[in-house]
């Protein structure tokens, strides 16, 4: 940025990029404004990721009661505008319960508070599957995932370095709860633990290491050194994507508990990887990039929510898009060439 030509303006501030002759090189379409952290890593880069999300606001949940925690450390989906959130989970007798609450997010009646702790549960629904079920170890193996297709997942496994991986697995409609359920037999497949809880039911953390996105699962391959790609309606059709690297296969938050895969738009987000819409992997630096959290990043505008098993975080997420204008022609800059873009904003008033 020109230091000596940007500054404020009448009514707005004035922005002023310089280009040199090696710089913003190409057929230039639009141009547009976000954070300057997410200017400069976007969800991660090879010299830093750590400014993706940036913490605006944490609550302590460890007041509430059990069963509050419970609604919101188990959360799958949550609905700004509608302010409800779901929840799901399995019990150690594989009875899974599902929840949808009521939770203030942008309107407040008389005697509600901000701090999570007016959560409300409205409905209760049980399921008792004959297949799917999380099976005991150390810990209970078993996730649930949003399908983003009107249905909820479930997956269980037990790692296998060698062989076929076996996936136990129910889908279930989130408009009335029925469901389908089995098991997969994944040919010469060898997967980690894909997800896992604590023991205690009502007070646990969660450990998910694999995602959802556009009809497919998404996880680690056992050994770390790339992913698999899983179709949901035909587990036939399995790709292995190479990722050129080991991946530490960490959550999101630095440690081994949470979610190590989160999906931002159509970009699967890793502690040091970015995998691409198109299965292109890139590595990143590999820093903690949110908190202990253990739900999804449930995204609404320019921020983010998710909760831990004691606590609720409010991030920034920093790559938005804050203008954009798309210009009347392309422009096309070339390496003989230098370049000026100034970019006014005002306050136009009413």
């Amino acid at each position: 940025m020109n230091q000596t030509e940007s500054g404020p303006i009448d009514r707005g501030y004035k922005f002023v990029w310089d280009f040199t002759t090696s710089q913003g090189n190409g057929t230039i379409a639009a141009a547009a404004l976000t954070s300057s952290w997410g200017g400069k890593n976007v969800y991660g880069s090879e010299t830093e990721d750590g400014t993706a999300f940036v913490v605006m606001k944490a609550v302590s949940i460890a007041g509430c009661t059990n069963r509050k925690r419970w609604l919101l450390s188990n959360a799958i989906e949550c609905d700004f505008e509608k302010e409800e959130v779901w929840s799901i989970n399995c019990s150690n007798t594989n009875i899974i319960t599902i929840s949808r609450s009521r939770l203030p997010m942008v309107s407040l009646c008389v005697n509600e508070k901000l701090n999570d702790s007016s959560v409300q549960e409205l409905e209760s629904w049980e399921i008792e599957p004959s297949v799917f079920g999380f099976k005991k170890n150390v810990y209970y193996y078993g996730f649930f995932l949003n399908g983003w297709d009107g249905y909820w997942y479930g997956f269980c496994n037990s790692p296998n370095s060698s062989g076929n991986a076996s996936v136990k697995w129910i889908k279930i409609d989130r408009t009335d709860f029925s469901y389908t359920e089995g098991t997969w037999t994944l040919t010469n497949v060898q997967l980690p633990t894909m997800g896992y809880r604590d023991t205690n039911y009502e007070l646990y953390k969660t450990w998910t290491r694999a995602c959802i996105r556009g009809g497919y699962l998404y996880t680690f391959n056992y050994g770390y050194t790339g992913f698999y790609k899983i179709c949901l309606t035909n587990p036939s059709d399995v790709t292995f994507i190479p990722a050129g690297f080991t991946a530490r296969g960490n959550a999101l938050g630095g440690s081994l508990a949470g979610n190590a895969m989160e999906l931002m738009g159509d970009i699967i987000v890793g502690y040091d990887f970015l995998l691409f819409a198109d299965d292109t992997v890139r590595q990143n630096k590999g820093n903690k990039k949110t908190e202990d959290v253990q739900t999804p990043l449930f995204c609404y505008k320019n921020f983010c929510i998710s909760w831990a098993y004691d606590a609720r975080y409010m991030f920034l997420r920093t790559p938005y898009l804050g203008t954009i204008n798309n210009l009347s022609s392309a422009v096309v800059k070339t390496a003989d060439k230098t370049m000026k873009i100034t970019y006014t904003l005002t306050d136009e008033g009413q």
